[in-house]
C-alpha cells in the first residue's frame, strides 16, 4: 500500500471503515428490517475517527443548520470509506457521533442524518467544551434530538494531587467548588 505524502485531511494516518465492515452493516439492517415486518429499524453509529464528511458541516454551517463549536482541525482518515453514502442508501442510521476531536461539540444535518461531534472531559479538552452529548431516538425513528451537558455548567471541579502520596499508590482527590449550575441559581 502506498501512503502519499501530502494528504488530503492533512496528513491523518487513520484508518477508516472498510468494505467488509460496510458489507456487515448492510446485511445487518435488511435482516432487522425483514425481522421487524418491513420496517427499518432506526439506528445510530458511534466512532472514535470522524468521517470527512464532518467537514461539510462546518463548511456549511447555514444549510446545516449546525449548532455547537468547532475549535480545532477534523481528524480524519483520508480515504472516504463510504459509511456516509452507505448509511443514507439504506435509510435507518439517523446519527453518526464521532469523539477523537476533543474540543469539538458540533452537530448539523447532512444526507437525512445528524452528523455530531462528541468532546470529551478530560485530555484534548478544554473548559468551554468539556462535556457529554445526550442523543435521543424515539421509538419508530421518526425523531432525533441532541444537546450537550457541558462540565462548566454543572459544577466548578477542582482537583487536587499530592504527588508524594500518588507515587506511593494514594488517590487523585476530586472536589466540588461549587453546586450544581441549577442550584447557583435559585437564590
Amino acid at each position: 500500500m502506498l501512503l502519499l505524502k501530502k494528504k488530503l485531511s492533512g496528513g491523518s494516518k487513520f484508518d477508516c471503515l472498510h468494505y467488509s465492515q460496510l458489507l456487515w452493516y448492510w446485511d445487518t439492517s435488511l435482516a432487522f428490517e425483514e425481522y421487524n415486518n418491513g420496517n427499518k429499524v432506526p439506528a445510530m453509529m458511534y466512532f472514535q475517527i470522524a468521517p470527512w464528511q464532518f467537514n461539510y458541516v462546518f463548511q456549511n454551517k447555514g444549510m446545516t443548520k449546525m449548532t455547537g463549536m468547532k475549535k480545532e482541525d477534523l481528524t480524519s482518515s483520508e480515504r472516504d470509506s463510504g459509511v456516509v453514502w452507505t448509511c443514507f442508501e439504506r435509510g435507518d442510521v439517523k446519527g453518526i457521533f464521532c469523539g477523537y476531536d476533543g474540543k469539538n461539540s458540533y452537530t448539523g444535518s447532512y444526507l437525512d442524518m445528524l452528523l455530531g461531534a462528541c468532546p470529551t472531559i478530560g485530555a484534548g479538552s478544554d473548559e468551554e467544551t468539556a462535556g457529554a452529548r445526550v442523543v435521543t431516538l424515539s421509538r419508530n425513528g421518526a425523531k432525533m434530538e441532541s444537546s450537550m451537558i457541558y462540565l462548566g455548567d454543572l459544577f466548578d471541579l477542582q482537583i487536587s494531587v499530592d504527588k508524594t502520596v500518588f507515587a506511593q499508590g494514594g488517590d487523585i482527590k476530586v472536589h466540588y467548588a461549587g453546586l450544581a449550575a441549577s442550584e447557583k441559581n435559585k437564590d
